[in-house]
Formats: C-alpha cells, sequence, structure tokens
C-alpha cells in the first residue's frame, strides 16, 4: 500500500529581516518556498495575509487548478503556540539569569517569537491530521526554506 503524503508548512513574519544577527529577507524564504511548492504532492500552507498572494502565484504555477493545494491564513496572535507560550518566552529572555546562561547569539536563545513558530508547527501538523486534509496517510512538515536550490 502506497502512503500518500501531505506536505504543510508555514510562513510568519518574525522580523527577520530586522534582526542583527541570521537576517534574512521574506523575499528570500519564498523564492525557497517556491522549491517545496513545486513538488508534486498534497501542499497545506499556514501563513498570515500579506505572504497570501506571493505563496498563491507560486503555487498555481505548479497545481494550476489548486486541488492539491490548501492556503490557511491565520494571525500570528491567534496561534495555539503564540498564545501558551509568547509571553511567557519573552518575560523568560529578558531576564538576568536568562541572558546570563544564554551562551550563544541565536535566535533560539534571543527571539521568542521565533521559538513561537517552532513550537506552532506540531500543532500545524496536528491540524492539518485533524482536519483529513487531503485524507493523507501522513503529514509530513517542510520549512519554508527546506530547498534552497533548485
Amino acid at each position: 500500500m502506497a502512503l500518500k503524503p501531505v506536505i504543510v508548512q508555514s510562513l510568519f513574519d518574525i522580523k527577520r529581516d530586522k534582526w542583527d544577527n541570521f537576517k534574512m529577507s521574506y523575499h528570500t524564504y519564498l523564492h525557497w518556498m517556491r522549491n517545496v511548492l513545486s513538488i508534486d504532492n498534497p501542499i497545506v500552507v499556514y501563513t498570515e495575509e500579506k505572504f497570501f498572494k506571493a505563496i498563491y502565484d507560486n503555487r498555481k504555477v505548479y497545481d494550476p487548478t489548486m486541488e492539491n493545494t490548501k492556503i490557511i491564513v491565520q494571525k500570528t496572535e491567534d496561534l495555539t503556540a503564540y498564545k501558551l507560550f509568547y509571553k511567557r518566552l519573552e518575560n523568560l529572555m529578558q531576564t538576568q539569569e536568562f541572558t546570563d546562561k544564554a551562551h550563544f547569539d541565536v535566535p533560539e536563545m534571543t527571539k521568542p517569537l521565533y521559538n513561537t513558530i517552532m513550537f506552532n508547527k506540531l500543532y500545524w501538523l496536528r491540524n492539518a491530521r485533524d482536519n483529513k486534509f487531503f485524507n493523507g496517510d501522513v503529514y509530513v512538515w517542510k520549512d519554508a526554506g527546506t530547498y534552497r536550490e533548485d
């Protein structure tokens, strides 16, 4: 029996283009994301309104009828992980005790919104599965920047 995998991914503005380190433009992420969107599999994309058109236009090239694509627009503040963790992470990451122990200047240690989006991946996967999008047998996470080469 062949598996029917469904790719799940997201793109949200976590202000990465304004960071001091690990800065990246969303133009670049949308370019990389095109590589995942070109895969001939059902794809569920969670995103915010500002990225919808670019994602839709990129995917439509590979799925002209959009029958294998579901794009779900959400506000960052409505994400489960945001509601559960963002304020607590922000408060923790600003404490002297935390900053004294943060030995590396990486997003995981300095950007609570980055962590919130990372944590939400499990909720998106569960949402896609629970809603039986495309009746998949397995739901696979692929970051927007997974495939950086054409």
